[in-house]
């Protein structure tokens, strides 16, 4: 059920963009070795897009991407498997990466560290 993301943490150190395919509004800087409340239009959560498979992906994803290009991770939620979150180190669709629990959670954190790698939690 993870359909809200509160918070993003940059471990990085490069400056990162969050966007979303299906939420243009969300968009926001996220600063290096930072962490930013993902408030969006509203200032309290973004929405996390909605994909089932890899024919939805081009328009259900969110990104969160360094500015200068060396490391980009997308995720997303499947609404076909109780809102199952998933992400990938690059711009492509896999289910390689599901985030045990989140079925679980409603509202999550992000974490993008090097590599890169993401690490989430639930947000209470």
């Amino acid at each position: 059920m993870a359909q809200r993301l509160v918070a993003i943490a940059n471990s990085t150190g490069r400056l990162a963009e969050y966007s979303s395919t299906e939420y243009f509004d969300d968009a926001c800087a996220v600063p290096g070795n930072g962490v930013i409340h993902s408030g969006g239009k509203d200032d309290d959560y973004v929405l996390i897009a909605d994909c089932s498979d890899s024919s939805y992906y081009q328009k259900h994803h969110c990104t969160v991407e360094a500015e200068d290009g060396s490391w980009v991770v997308t995720f997303w939620n499947d609404d076909n498997d109780g809102h199952l979150l998933y992400w990938s180190p690059g711009k492509h669709f896999s289910h390689a990466n599901p985030v045990a629990g989140s079925k679980d959670w409603l509202e999550v954190a992000l974490l993008v560290g090097p590599g890169p790698v993401a690490y989430w939690t639930q947000w209470t």
